[in-house]
């Protein structure tokens, strides 16, 4: 813990740091500034659109005092270059981020295979590769396709022409894949996939990129990442330097010299991510993307061949800094007396007066403290419904967003068995809440229904009232196997369950095409509805085909024989013979 504060804890100066070039800054570019008063504060900060912000590639070996991930505490830790050489030997936990570049002749898997688009006029163009951005770093290393690593590349720069935005016509593509092996394994297992689509355009200026830890973590478990600024700030902000200290700047990615300028994605434009992975992604992806499609194919080579593609969302952000004195009921109810959860989970701000730094508190707690570090799970979902009291139920912007990610199947026994059966992506869930529980949606076996949970403020910035949307695609196999239904048809039901129990009015539709079912829910309203999806299947009678009574053949009578009568003589003596066709006895003689 002290040592991920200790990486939490930046010394802001100075507030945000935007590209002076900037004239007007958009929601995309908002960054998150330090509290203005001097008492010691607690801030929420909620931006699901920067989920891919300053993604890089790295892999690390650890040793530990055991074998067992949860269980065993790292002694060491080596950054690789390459897998199976120097530090980064097959003993040793090692785990990834493996950035995705566009695949060319020598990457030919684990790579985005293209980046498409259809605009307005219906025309379907192909983006075209501009460069890798940021490019190679002493943190990138090559792929191990016998132990299913992928290659650590970079996020990369594509050019639309003809689908401008507000800042030119170039858009970043960041893929990104993350794993592990064990101690002594030899493949790599995938825990992790998130890809995204940003409008940007390139600025010259001062950040500079975070860097991987070099000393481990004194807590339990193998850390999934050991970044400096890690946690809640990787994923989050990237950086700035200002006056030699590190200020979070609104760069999506960067080099030494120039920064990925964020901008309003096109929300008319279909963007499409195609992917061509040896390390197979399994299980539920959920995203940003409205109307969302899905083909999933296997290539000549036994590689996954996925293709997502859909229209970006706008996505409402939460940003607001209280006194620790002022902390709504709600939020303090939340909290309790857990000073984990209270005084050390987010972003460490130090006091500032009169540009001096306050020192630390008795209790070793930062003096602000910044909710960032959001998991988008049940407690986090709470976390964001408590803050909604203190934000007059608004939200804070309305960037937007065209990203998915993968999460991993829950534990229902249901789910984890059809799952097994498929092997392949199960479903993608998307929606433009601002908040959700991360999971597949859970199974009620009560009622027989799919279930959902969303959360976003009831109110936008300008005062209107945020509508939300929601699209489920289902593996059509896998759908049927949850609900042990045959190939026969399917009707589904789609209903909206508003917090205080209440069912909204809202546009719903289901059909089946290409192997998927798609459910959707659109114009509904907040601040955490419960979406359920229910299918349903007539039940097929055996038809009995009544029996048809069969006439009994016709019974078939021999004709009957004409009787003749003969007379037979022998002397004097005489014979009458009657018969068919009557002899005279030896002797006599027909008369």
């Amino acid at each position: 813990m002290k040592r991920l504060l200790t990486a939490l804890l930046v010394l802001f100066t100075t507030l945000s740091v935007l590209p002076a070039t900037a004239a007007t800054q958009f929601d995309e570019q908002f960054v998150a500034t330090p509290p203005t008063f001097t008492e010691r504060g607690t801030g929420i900060y909620v931006n699901d659109a920067a989920a891919l912000q300053s993604e890089f590639s790295r892999l690390e070996a650890w040793t530990a005092d055991g074998k067992e991930k949860q269980k065993s505490k790292p002694l060491q830790h080596w950054i690789c270059t390459e897998y199976g050489k120097g530090d980064c030997t097959q003993e040793k936990y090692v785990d990834f981020t493996s950035v995705l570049g566009l695949c060319n002749a020598q990457v030919t898997t684990d790579c985005v295979k293209s980046v498409t688009a259809v605009g307005p006029d219906g025309k379907l163009v192909t983006g075209t590769l501009v460069e890798e951005f940021p490019g190679k770093t002493q943190f990138s290393f090559p792929g191990n396709v016998a132990a299913y690593l992928p290659a650590g590349s970079s996020a990369f720069i594509v050019d639309f022409p003809t689908l401008p935005h507000a800042g030119g016509t170039q858009y970043i593509v960041i893929a990104a894949l993350s794993g592990y092996k064990q101690f002594d394994e030899s493949v790599f297992k995938i825990d992790g996939f998130k890809a995204g689509i940003y409008a940007i355009k390139r600025l010259t200026t001062n950040p500079s990129p975070i860097n991987p830890m070099s000393t481990p973590s004194p807590e339990p478990g193998i850390p999934p990442s050991t970044l400096l600024g890690g946690g809640g700030v990787r994923g989050y902000f990237g950086y700035s330097t200002v006056n030699g200290q590190p200020t979070p700047s609104a760069c999506i990615e960067n080099t030494l010299t120039d920064c990925a300028l964020p901008y309003p994605l096109p929300t008319d434009v279909n963007f499409s991510l195609n992917l061509k992975l040896h390390s197979k992604v399994s299980g539920w992806l959920n995203g940003r993307i409205d109307d969302v499609q899905a083909i999933i194919s296997a290539d000549t080579d036994g590689d996954q061949l996925i293709s997502v593609s859909g229209k970006p969302l706008v996505i409402p952000t939460l940003f607001k800094w209280l006194k620790k004195s002022e902390l709504t009921p709600e939020i303090t109810a939340y909290y309790g007396n857990d000073a984990r959860i209270r005084d050390f989970s987010g972003n460490g701000y130090p006091g500032l007066i009169n540009g001096q730094v306050i020192p630390r508190a008795d209790d070793e707690a930062p003096y602000s403290i910044l909710k960032t570090r959001l998991s988008y799970d049940e407690h986090t979902f709470k976390e964001v419904i408590a803050w909604l009291s203190a934000m007059n139920n608004t939200s804070s912007g309305t960037p937007t967003a065209w990203s998915f990610r993968s999460v991993q199947m829950n534990e229902n026994g249901l789910f984890t068995g059809c799952l097994s059966q498929l092997n392949s992506l199960a479903g993608i869930v998307t929606t433009n809440a601002t908040m959700y529980v991360a999971s597949p949606p859970t199974f009620n076996q009560t009622d027989q229904s799919l279930e959902y949970k969303v959360a976003a403020a009831h109110n936008l910035p300008d005062g209107t009232e945020f509508r939300g949307r929601y699209n489920l695609l289902i593996r059509s196999e896998f759908a049927r196997c949850i609900y042990n239904y045959t190939t026969a048809p399917v009707s589904a039901s789609v209903s909206i369950v508003s917090a205080d129990g209440g069912n909204q009015v809202a546009t719903t539709s289901f059909g089946e095409k290409d192997g998927w079912l798609k459910f959707s829910a659109n114009n509904f309203t907040f601040s955490a509805p419960t979406i359920r999806v229910k299918l349903t299947q007539a039940k097929i009678e055996p038809v009995v085909t009544p029996a048809v009574p069969v006439a009994p053949a016709p019974q078939v009578i021999p004709p009957v024989a004409k009787i003749k009568n003969i007379t037979c003589v022998k002397g004097k003596t005489t014979k009458k013979i009657s018969g068919v066709n009557p002899k005279c006895p030896v002797g006599y003689k027909l008369k």
